[in-house]
């Protein structure tokens, strides 16, 4: 099942999470939270008056990234995902996110009905007047103290046996609970969706050090989960052991074309069989194209190198690729070097003409397809056939990997040097000429008119000082090495990571790339070099993107109409 919640704009996004689009773990144990609910067993059948029943007391904790101040929380007794006037109603949380109420059920059916409602956190928005935020009565994050967490209506809930937390990894439970799986079920279900154990589900505070700097932990998955509650997204909740129907799949992650002569893509195929173990479906990455009318060889298609737990692998058709079911959902490729969590938001092109959909695409965020010129690409009145669906999807890289860029045959990653200790022999910051750019290694861009680059203080060994400096370089091409000026120093160490040695750099300065750079020996079959990597920094805007993908039925009309024809 899936359930919609209402947009909001959630203000926590513009600290780092800007490409979740609504921009605007409480105490411990399992849950609970001081519910009593007495008896009614013995109470004599009635005679047409009410006995009374003893009050009942609901505690808990509000938390959404931190805890969440200024917000009610009810018993949704008619399951509206509201609190309505006439169910017990909390007062304001406080800076702890606590909430207490109680309430005296009217007769035994009114106790078995609030029984079985689950908890709805109603959080109170901000607003804008005249380009201020107003911000009196709204509710904060303790995770951003300093801004409103929504600028518009945001509930959270909880299941009714679990009513001493509220936050939005119950809210994903709540919503299994809601499409008729167990409890025990629901939270199995999310824990395996998410990545997480089933018990960090209610307590995860603490996890992120930082609000910007997080980890692959509950606290983060609760993060991504709010954004998707607050963007409109459909949140879904699959039990993978329950008798699942395989409904084969297709996406179009890459179009880059140039003509039918020069194009080439990339597709995420799967037979939707779902694992009743992990909950994961397995895709395949194909990918094939011209050059020149010529088939693209596979090397050059499947060109990068990731790092993972199994050492270096070079991502291809027969790598590792699963995706968890359900919304949000997390993927693994490339043997695990890639990790992602995120959450998907389709919309039906059926009917829409190529034209229309296509220049969206390129022009907005997210763009999976490039080169195409809509207004003359297609044959006149192209439309999408019936079950065309256009995904967009936020996503966030759960894993900062190194990796190699291109190991295709030319790639200026590779270089001459057949160990790391060979390139700090040969790039002494002793030799370098500062005038002529010379004796440096390079480590990317520093700024638009600068190549960051370095050189080692002392002989080849572990725990040698570098360099660093700012050069003249030429966009965009930046093929050229000028004059160069002292940045500052770090230090060089070769470490050994998932088997393979790798050249790390300390104290890099603060360069334009969201990447920092380093070396290390890699076999692409013609022998080991050293070469160039890469890692994203791990800063939360860093590790964010977007995708806008068709689905299959709309992706093969879109390459019918260009005339590409795929290999057999």
């Amino acid at each position: 099942m899936s359930m919609k919640f209402k947009r909001t704009g959630i203000s926590v996004a513009c600290v780092g999470l800007m490409a979740l689009a609504g921009c605007g773990g409480g105490g411990g144990g399992g849950g609970g939270g001081g519910l009593f609910i007495p008896s009614v067993a013995n109470v004599p059948p009635s005679s047409g008056e009410s006995t009374p029943l003893d009050p009942v007391t609901v505690t808990g904790v509000l938390t959404a990234i931190g805890t969440v101040s200024n917000a009610v929380v009810c018993v949704d007794r008619n399951n509206n995902d509201a609190c309505d006037e006439g169910e017990p109603v909390s007062a304001k949380t406080d800076a702890d996110g606590v909430y207490t109420f109680s309430f005296t059920p009217a007769n035994a059916a009114a106790a078995t009905e609030l029984t079985a409602a689950p908890l709805v956190a109603q959080l109170s928005p901000a607003s804008i007047v005249g380009g201020a935020i107003v911000s009196d009565g709204a509710s904060f994050d303790s995770a951003n103290a300093l801004t409103p967490i929504t600028f518009s209506e945001l509930n959270l809930s909880a299941p009714a046996a679990k009513r001493g937390h509220v936050n939005p990894l119950t809210t994903l439970v709540q919503v299994g609970v809601s499409s008729g799986l167990a409890l025990d079920r629901a939270e199995v279900a999310v824990g395996l969706q998410l990545g997480i154990p089933a018990a960090d589900i209610y307590s995860y505070q603490g996890q992120n050090a930082t609000f910007g700097i997080f980890g692959d932990n509950a606290q983060t998955m609760a993060m991504v989960t709010l954004f998707a509650i607050g963007n409109g997204a459909a949140l879904k909740v699959i039990d993978p052991a329950a008798a699942n129907t395989a409904t084969p799949t297709d996406q179009l992650p890459t179009l880059t074309f140039a003509g039918v002569n020069d194009y080439s893509v990339k597709t995420y195929p799967s037979d939707g069989v779902i694992d009743p173990a992990t909950g994961t479906q397995t895709l395949t990455d194909v990918r094939y194209g011209k050059a020149g009318g010529a088939a693209i060889a596979e090397n050059v298609l499947y060109n990068r190198a990731i790092l993972g737990p199994t050492g270096w692998v070079r991502c291809n058709a027969s790598s590792a690729f699963t995706s968890t079911v359900g919304v949000p959902s997390r993927s693994s490729y490339c043997a695990g070097g890639s990790q992602a969590v995120g959450y998907s938001m389709p919309t039906d092109i059926s009917g829409q003409t190529m034209e229309s959909v296509t220049a969206e695409i390129q022009g907005g965020p997210g763009s999976s397809i490039s080169g195409i010129n809509p207004a003359i690409a297609f044959p006149p009145g192209s439309v999408f056939p019936a079950g065309s669906v256009r995904t967009f999807r936020n996503n966030l890289d759960l894993v900062q990997s190194y990796f190699i860029n291109s190991t295709s045959p030319g790639s200026s990653d590779k270089t001459a040097f057949a160990q790391l200790e060979f390139l700090q022999n040969a790039r002494q910051a002793s030799a370098v000429n500062l005038a002529a750019g010379t004796g440096t290694a390079g480590l990317g861009l520093y700024d638009n008119t600068h190549l960051l680059r370095f050189a080692f203080m002392n002989t080849a060994g572990n725990g040698d000082g570098v360099q660093y400096y700012s050069c003249v370089s030429t966009p965009p091409a930046y093929l050229d090495v000028g004059a160069c000026t002292l940045l500052g120093t770090g230090t060089a160490t070769i470490n050994t990571i998932h088997g393979a040695r790798v050249l790390e750099l300390s104290n890099q300065p603060n360069v334009t790339s969201p990447q920092t750079r380093a070396y290390t020996e890699y076999d692409d079959g013609g022998g080991t070099r050293v070469w160039q990597v890469r890692r994203v920094k791990p800063d939360l805007g860093n590790n964010l993107s977007q995708s806008n993908r068709l689905n299959g039925p709309a992706y093969k009309a879109l390459l019918d109409a260009l005339g590409v024809v795929p290999p057999i």
